[in-house]
């Protein structure tokens, strides 16, 4: 016979079980009774049951134990008396009651003096607990005490709603059944500070709680088989070896909390056993999660994909078991200022980390005696001393951001000590990024991914950055830390090491932008150096880019190795590249080099098919004379100066629809209808756009082609671009013209018009962004603004290439450090609504309230050279946080640096740093392509 489990919810059962106590208690009225005679007869048959007096077993009684049959329902109500199994202070019965068919335990009286179990609950009985105590005490000897308040056994059931079970060697002994808590408490269940549980599970045993505490005992749950399950409100707390103890079954812990056990752990799991934390709050406990071994050296496994263990001595301990996180928090886990781990890996424990936080600790993740750590992923945060330190063990990275205030990875000088690299990991520390002691140092793995740079320091010259790969030796992946070091590449077999560092060049020209036109024969660049300090050589390497940037993929241009280099020649109108010198002092002692790269060289060619033209003159069709190269750019000529056509013309319509694009804001398009002005009086006139009506008078004019018109303003959110809105004129009450029209018919007339390829493009990249828009935020996405076109250069954004922006973070937290700051610089949010912008976000330290931190953004911080308004600072529903709105953007100044100002230094925001880590590392793929599609909208609007 398959065995069907009851495990439905606790809440569905215990309302069952009430249910079905409401209807048989009415079949008949209460039966009181006073002895033991009458309660043995009362317990045989359905109904309630009161006390009427103290019941006590004697030794010749000679009926027996308490009995409720298989099939019997009963109540019974303690009515404040006590049932006692012993005669004088001897136990002369092994079970006070036993529970075969289905009994209900109420009132507040006490069962009590067995000297096996109170209640067994076997054959499929089942017990329910609203009220009363199971109370084991028979002696004030600790040892002294009932097996088990409560035992269940072959299939039976045990619900403790409320009540009391307390002072057992175990409060509830799981042989065989299964048990659920949702209130109620079991105290004191223990009989040394080693032994003892709240509840014990056996052999098939299932357990539950959602409710009531557990507290006073050896462990507060014991799992040598059988499974455990803690949600909802429920504590575990005040037990002197650990709240959660698995030895063999498996536990899962979904909520609840596990707190003060500030000798013992939280949850303890070996031997086999199994823990998967999703949910709840582990703290205030010597270890929050310890994973160890038995005497046979059997370990248990821990996963934690949610959660919280905060304010622990240690968050995890592994002793030869294995913990993965791929979720959930690590926080605040230290002993003192200076012990206190977030994870410490022992023993030849293995940890993993694809998700979660570590924050808050003296130290992030400790490895030691033959550890093992892999990071993949997750944040490891606001350490004091080192986010990993490596004492003795491996740890491979290859993901995640180790970002703290200490040494973000400290590798000791034990031998067996093991420090992988590879991906895109982000290792940032006040101290040192990486800190490689004497004769350590880093192996790679695979690519490093990663656009920024990693600090090594090392204690002695001659510490190696070492490879798996001898030819691995990019110069854009490592920098030194250490002013005395530098990182330099092994003339022998081409690896990099760390080595007393060669003085650094200094770079007194740099190189300077250059304009040439088509047809070129002669172009260069050069740097000017100081000369070398003694010892020292100077080398150069010239590099290109396709982007503006030192470290986004160059590459080394071949032969380029003098301080002066020719632009090759044939390149065409139009084209744009990016050359920078890197400029290499090396010691000729010991072939160490110390590279600086010099400011980046903007080289564009440039070329113009002259026509008869002035300066730019409207005509009626939209049209205007320009000087045009030959890849299609307009151009406006002086006599002496080239000036390129910003403006897109569209034709003269009677009413249309426009856009103006130094109004577009990030997220929204201010939409124009152009209404001609009229010949009579225009005060009568009128315009609905959009359900927004305005009078003639409230309006903007526009001159087009010679030709007044009114200009009507209505706001199109992005991802309502394919929107059709409706449009009449009026005189006074006359309707004297409507119709429908919507931003993509506009973009539509222009990109399938006769206009230059600018304006086209620049309209396709604008329905690429409504597009995107509308599939990130589930808008009307029958209706792409982008559907039904041919891809043009504007149209594609999958190959947009968001420049490698970063914000300089640690440098502004640093000085915050240094200012003694109560708040430090978390990240940022790009807003975009109608009023579109950059929220910084601001972390308080401990002590700081969001109204000091506000009042000293306010005295402190400046935006582009000016104070923060009060309007501009928000406090974050989370009290942890408080944000600083910027100004509003528009699509021409999205790309544009604003000034964060702070003790005389100045920092950059960019939206472009955001949009750069939302395509890099956010992992949401709609949000990348929108940040995509609105850089490449920004792109065509400002070629």
């Amino acid at each position: 016979m398959t065995r069907r489990k009851l495990l439905l919810t606790p809440a569905l059962i215990v309302a069952q079980i009430l249910m079905l106590f409401m209807v048989s208690a009415s079949v008949s009225a209460a039966t009181s009774v006073s002895s033991w005679k009458e309660l043995t007869d009362a317990l045989l048959n359905d109904g309630e049951i009161i006390l009427g007096s103290d019941i006590t077993l004697g030794s010749n009684a000679g009926w027996g134990d308490l009995k409720v049959p298989a099939g019997k329902y009963v109540t019974l109500d303690l009515n404040g008396k006590t049932i006692k199994a012993n005669n004088g202070g001897q136990s002369i019965k092994q079970v006070a009651i036993t529970v075969k068919g289905t009994l209900t335990i109420t009132g507040s009286g006490k069962i009590t003096g067995s000297s096996g179990n109170l209640v067994t609950v076997d054959n499929k009985g089942m017990l329910i607990i609203p009220g009363g105590t199971l109370d084991g005490t028979k002696t004030t000897n600790m040892t002294d005490k009932t097996a088990n308040g409560v035992y269940v056994n072959n299939g039976g059931t045990c619900t403790v709603i409320g009540g009391t079970i307390a002072n057992n060697k175990n409060g509830v002994n799981l042989a065989g059944g299964t048990f659920y808590m949702t209130g109620g408490t079991l105290e004191n269940n223990m009989v040394s500070y080693s032994s003892g549980s709240g509840i014990s599970i056996n052999g098939v045993g299932e357990a539950e709680i959602s409710g009531g505490t557990i507290t006073g005992s050896a462990f507060g749950v014991s799992v040598p088989n059988g499974t455990f399950k803690m949600s909802g409100g429920s504590v575990i707390t005040n037990c002197g070896s650990a709240g959660v103890n698995v030895t063999g079954g498996t536990a899962k812990i979904e909520g609840g909390t596990i707190t003060a056990n500030p000798n013992g752990k939280g949850i303890q799991v070996t031997n086999n056993g199994s823990v998967d934390v999703s949910g709840g709050v582990i703290t205030g406990n010597r270890d929050g999660i310890y994973v160890g071994y038995n005497d046979q050296k059997a370990a248990g496994r821990c996963t934690m994909s949610g959660g919280t263990v905060q304010g622990n001595g240690n968050g995890v301990w592994i002793a030869k078991g294995t913990f993965s996180m791929t979720g959930g928090t690590l926080e605040d886990n230290k002993v003192s200022e200076d012990s206190g781990n977030g994870i410490y890996v022992n023993e030849n424990g293995t940890a993993s980390m694809s998700g979660g936080t570590i924050s808050g600790s003296v130290y992030g993740v400790t490895v030691n005696n033959g550890g093992d750590l892999t990071m993949t992923d997750g944040d490891i945060t606001d350490f004091t001393i080192y986010g990993i330190n490596i004492a003795n063990g491996k740890v491979a990275v290859s993901g995640g951001t180790i970002s703290g205030t200490g040494t973000a990875v400290n590798v000791c000088p034990d031998q067996a000590n093991r420090f992988e690299l590879s991906g895109a990991p982000v290792i940032s520390g006040t101290n040192h990024d990486v800190f490689l002691n004497s004769n350590k140092y880093i192996t790679i793995t695979g690519e490093m991914s990663n656009e920024q740079p990693i600090g090594v320091a090392g204690v002695v010259p001659g510490t190696i950055t070492n490879s798996q790969n001898t030819n691995y030796n990019d110069p854009f992946k490592f920098k030194s830390t250490n002013a005395e070091y530098a990182i330099g590449k092994n003339a022998v077999d081409g690896q990099l090491f760390l080595g007393i560092a060669p003085a650094e060049p200094d770079i007194t020209e740099q190189p300077r932008d250059l304009i040439l036109n088509e047809g070129y024969t002669d172009g260069s660049i050069s740097v000017t150096v100081a000369e070398a300090a003694e010892g020292n050589t100077i080398t150069y390497q010239w590099y290109s880019n396709t982007v503006n940037s030192h470290s986004q993929r160059p590459i080394a241009i071949s032969d380029a190795t003098d301080a002066t280099y020719n632009i090759p020649t044939g390149r065409t109108a139009g084209s744009t590249v990016y050359y920078f010198c890197g400029v290499t002092s090396k010691r000729d002692d010991n072939s160490l080099e110390t590279t600086v790269f010099s400011d980046i060289s903007e080289v564009t060619v440039v070329g113009y098919t002259r026509h008869e033209a002035v300066p730019p003159t409207y005509y009626k069709d939209g049209s205007i004379e320009y000087y045009e190269d030959s890849e299609g750019n307009k151009y406006t000529f002086d006599g002496s100066v080239y000036t390129p056509v910003e403006d897109v013309t569209v034709p003269k319509l009677t009413i249309y629809v426009n856009v103006d694009t130094d109004e577009v804001s990030s997220s929204s398009v201010t939409a124009n209808i152009c209404i001609p002005l009229p010949d009579s009086d225009p005060s009568g006139y009128s315009f609905t756009f959009g359900g927004v009506t305005k009078a003639a008078s409230e309006c903007a004019t526009i001159e087009i082609g010679g030709t007044t018109y009114y200009k009507m303003k209505v706001v199109s959110n992005a991802k309502e671009m394919s929107a059709e809105r409706a449009y009449a004129v009026y005189n006074g009450e006359d309707k004297l013209a409507e119709g429908m029209t919507s931003v993509r018919e506009y973009a539509m007339t222009v990109i399938n018009g006769e206009y230059d390829t600018k304006a086209q493009d620049a309209c396709r990249a604008m329905l690429s962004y409504g597009a995107a828009a509308q599939t990130f935020f589930g808008y009307d996405t029958d209706h792409l603004a982008d559907a039904g076109l041919e891809t043009g250069t504007g149209l594609d954004y999958s190959q947009a290439d968001i420049p490698a922006l970063t914000f300089a973070k640690e440098q502004l937290n640093a000085k915050l450090a240094a200012e003694n700051a109560p708040i430090r610089y978390s990240g940022m949010t790009l807003i975009l609504k109608d009023d579109t912008y950059i929220s910084l976000a601001f972390k308080l330290n401990k002590g700081c309230t969001q109204e000091q931190a506000a009042a000293y953004l306010k005295e402190n911080f400046r935006l582009d050279g000016e104070g923060i308004p009060d309007e501009d600072i928000a406090p974050n529903s989370n009290t942890k946080f408080i944000t600083v709105k910027t100004k509003g953007l528009t699509i021409g100044s999205l790309m544009d640096d604003i000034d964060l100002t702070f003790a005389g230094e100045t920092y950059e925001v960019n939206v472009g740093q955001y949009m750069y880590w939302a395509v890099k590392s956010s992992g949401d793929t709609a949000l990348g392509n929108v940040c995509k599609a609105l850089y490449n909208y920004w792109s065509y609007i400002n070629k």
